[in-house]
C-alpha cells in the first residue's frame, strides 16, 4: 500500500492534473496518507517484528525525506492555485526535517553508514532549499552537514584499516603524538569542495552568499591550519596547498580585493618559513634574520620589476610619472611586507649580542636608497620617492645604534656605506637634514678609521678634530653664496653646523686640560697648543670677514686657554695669567677702535 501510494505521488508530481494545480487537492489528501501508512509500517517493524529503535533510523531519515519531497511538490502546486489557504507544506516540510534530524539521531551512535545514508537525504533537501531561498542559514546548515558526513566516513571506515593507515600516516609525518593533525590534510579536499560550490553560487548572481560562503570556507581552512600546528611537516603541506588554493580563489573571484591579497602574500611568507623549519629545525636565530632580509630584497625588487616610468610625458598628464598597472595591489603588498620582514628583522638582530651580525641588516636601507632612485615620481600608491629616502636614512641611523659597540672594523664598513648612500639620498631629498646626517658620516668614518689604525693620545685627538673642524669651515666658507636649496649649499650648512658642534667639544675638553695643566695634574702639551691655534685660525675662518658674538666668544675662550697653555710651559706664576688677561683685554679693546675706523661699523 505505501509502495503503491509513493508511486502514485510520483507520478502526480510528474504530471500534475488540472485539479492538482488549482487547488493542490490530491496532494494534501495523499500526505496524511502517505503519513499513516509509514506509521503504520514502522509500529508494526518495533512492536512485532522486534526491530532495534537504532536500526529503524534510515526508515524516519527516508520518511523525513519522502515528506519534505511531497511538501516540495505541494509548495508548487500551491503556488499555481488562486486559494493560497490550501498551502500546508511548511508544516509537512518542518516534519520532514525533523524526521530526517530524528532518523540520524536514532543511528549515528551504532550505524555511521545509515547515519551517512541520512545525511545525504538532509543534504540533498537543504541544497533544493539553498536553490529556491539562497539564504545564508541554508548554506551553513549544508557545509555542517557534508562536514559531518566527512566525519562519518572516517568512522566508518572498518577498524582494521583505520589504524593501518593512520599509522602509517604518522610514521611518514612524524606525528605519532598527535595522530589527529592528520586531518589538517585528509579533510582538505572537503575545503576545495566548499570553495567550488561557492563558486557556483557566485556564478547563479548570489555574489552576497557566495561571499558568505568564502568567509565560512576561511575560517574552516584556518581550523584546519590549526589542527597541523605543531607538525612541521603537516603544518608545511597544509599552508602550501592553502596558498595555491587562496591564489587560485583571489585570482579568479577577487582579483582586486586589499583582504584577499594581502591574506594570500602572507600565507605564502608563512608557508615559506615553515618549510624552512622543516628542513632545518635548529637553525640559529641569526640565519632566519639572514631569510628573512632575503626575503624583505625579493619583496622590493619585484616592486622595482613591476615599476613601469611613463617615457613619454606627453601622453601622462604628469610628466616622469610611474605606473604599476592593474595589479598595484599586489606590488603595494609587496612593498607593505617588506617593510614589515625590515622591522622584524631588525628587532630579531637588534637581540643578539654585539657583534658583526648586525651589518647585514644595512641591506635594508641600501635597497631603500636604490627604490628612491628608481620610482622617480611616486612608488606603490601614495609612497613617493622621498618616503624611500627618509626611510633610508632611518634605517641607516638605526645600523649605527646596532654596531656601536662592535669591532672598528665593521663600524667603519658601515659608516663607509652609509655616507656613500646618503649622498644618494641627499641628491633626493634636498633636505638640511640629511646634508648634515651625510656630513656627519663622514666624520665618523673618518673618526673611527684614525682610532683603528692609529694609537693617539686624547691632545693628539684635540688636534685630530680641530683640523677637522678647520676643513669644514673652509668648505662652508667656499659653497656658502651658492644658491638655496642647492646641494652645495646644503652641504655648506651641514658642515658649518658640525665645525660648530666639533669647535664646542674641542673647547670643552681642552678646557678641562687646561685647568688640569694650571693645577700641575697634567703637563702643557704642544699638540694642545697647536689645536688651540687651529681652532682659532677656524674661527676666522667662520667670521668670514664678519664675526657674530659667537665667534668672538669662541675666539676669547680660545685665547684665555692658549694663554694657559702657554705660561705653564716656562712655569709662570698664576699672577702672571692676571697680567696677561690684562693684556689681551687692551689689544682687543684696540683692535675693537681699529675695526671700528676701518669699517664704520662696531663689533656686535
Amino acid at each position: 500500500a505505501i509502495r503503491q501510494n509513493i508511486q502514485q505521488n510520483i507520478r502526480q508530481n510528474k504530471n500534475p492534473s488540472p485539479k492538482h494545480l488549482q487547488g493542490g487537492e490530491g496532494l494534501s489528501s495523499s500526505i496524511p496518507l502517505t503519513l499513516y501508512a509509514l506509521l503504520i509500517l514502522l509500529g508494526r517493524a518495533l512492536w512485532f517484528a522486534n526491530v532495534a529503535a537504532a536500526q529503524m533510523g534510515l526508515a524516519w531519515g527516508i520518511c523525513g525525506w519522502l515528506f519534505v519531497h511531497l511538501a516540495r511538490t505541494e509548495r508548487i502546486a500551491s503556488l499555481g492555485s488562486s486559494d493560497r489557504s490550501n498551502a500546508v507544506h511548511p508544516f509537512w516540510n518542518a516534519t520532514g526535517f525533523c524526521l530526517l534530524v530524528f532518523g540520524w539521531l536514532m543511528c549515528v551512535p551504532q550505524y555511521p553508514l545509515q547515519a551517512i545514508a541520512v545525511s545525504v537525504l538532509l543534504a540533498e533537501c537543504l541544497f533544493d532549499r539553498l536553490r529556491r531561498n539562497w539564504q545564508s542559514r541554508d548554506l551553513t546548515l549544508l557545509y555542517a552537514v557534508g562536514w559531518q558526513i566527512i566525519f562519518l566516513i572516517g568512522v566508518a571506515i572498518p577498524d582494521g584499516f583505520r589504524d593501518r593507515a593512520v599509522t602509517v600516516g604518522t610514521e611518514l609525518v612524524q606525528a605519532q603524538q598527535a595522530p589527529g593533525s592528520l586531518l589538517s590534510l585528509t579533510w582538505f579536499p572537503y575545503l576545495l569542495l566548499m570553495l567550488i560550490v561557492n563558486t557556483w553560487i557566485d556564478r547563479q548572481q548570489q555574489p552576497k552568499l557566495a561571499r558568505f560562503g568564502d568567509k565560512l570556507a576561511l575560517g574552516f581552512g584556518v581550523f584546519l591550519a590549526a589542527l597541523g600546528t605543531f607538525n612541521p611537516t603537516l603544518r608545511s603541506l597544509n599552508l602550501l596547498a592553502s596558498t595555491a588554493t587562496l591564489a587560485v580563489v583571489t585570482h579568479r573571484r577577487y582579483p582586486t580585493s586589499i583582504f584577499a591579497i594581502y591574506l594570500t602574500h602572507v600565507t605564502g611568507l608563512l608557508t615559506i618559513a615553515s618549510i624552512v623549519d622543516w628542513a632545518f629545525p635548529l637553525l640559529p636565530v641569526r640565519y632566519w634574520a639572514a631569510i628573512g632580509l632575503a626575503v624583505m630584497v625579493v619583496e622590493w625588487l619585484l616592486v622595482l620589476w613591476a615599476y613601469k616610468p611613463n617615457a613619454s610625458p606627453e601622453k601622462s598628464p604628469s610628466p616622469r610619472r610611474g605606473e604599476f598597472g592593474e595589479r598595484s595591489i599586489i606590488w603595494r603588498s609587496c612593498w607593505d611586507l617588506g617593510l614589515l620582514l625590515a622591522g622584524l628583522t631588525y628587532f630579531v638582530l637588534g637581540n643578539l649580542p654585539p657583534g658583526p651580525d648586525g651589518l647585514m641588516w644595512i641591506v635594508t636601507p641600501v635597497m631603500l636608497t636604490v627604490m628612491a632612485g628608481v620610482l622617480r615620481d611616486r612608488g606603490p600608491f601614495s609612497y613617493p620617492r622621498q618616503t624611500c629616502a627618509w626611510l633610508s636614512l632611518l634605517g641607516l641611523l638605526c645600523v649605527q645604534k646596532m654596531l656601536i659597540f662592535s669591532a672598528p672594523a665593521v663600524w667603519l664598513l658601515s659608516l663607509g656605506i652609509a655616507t656613500v648612500a646618503m649622498v644618494v639620498n641627499t641628491r633626493y631629498l634636498r633636505h638640511p637634514i640629511s646634508a648634515a646626517v651625510t656630513v656627519g658620516f663622514g666624520l665618523g668614518a673618518i673618526n673611527v678609521a684614525i682610532f683603528d689604525r692609529f694609537s693617539l693620545s686624547p691632545s693628539d685627538w684635540f688636534a685630530v678634530w680641530a683640523s677637522l673642524g678647520l676643513l669644514l669651515w673652509l668648505f662652508a666658507a667656499r659653497f656658502r653664496q651658492r644658491p638655496p636649496s642647492t646641494l652645495p649649499r646644503l652641504y655648506a650648512q651641514a658642515a658649518a653646523g658640525w665645525a660648530n658642534a666639533l669647535c664646542v667639544w674641542n673647547l670643552g675638553w681642552l678646557t678641562w686640560h687646561s685647568i688640569a695643566v694650571f693645577d700641575r695634574v697634567q703637563s702643557p702639551s704642544v699638540v694642545a697648543v697647536v689645536a688651540i691655534g687651529l681652532t682659532i685660525v677656524g674661527l676666522g675662518v667662520r667670521s668670514g670677514g664678519y664675526p657674530d658674538n659667537w665667534t668672538l666668544y669662541g675666539l676669547g675662550w680660545a685665547l684665555e686657554l692658549l694663554a694657559i697653555e702657554g705660561l705653564r710651559f716656562f712655569s709662570v706664576a698664576p699672577i702672571g695669567l692676571i697680567l696677561v688677561n690684562l693684556a689681551l683685554g687692551l689689544v682687543l679693546q684696540l683692535l675693537g677702535d681699529w675695526w671700528l675706523r676701518r669699517t664704520a661699523r662696531p663689533l656686535p
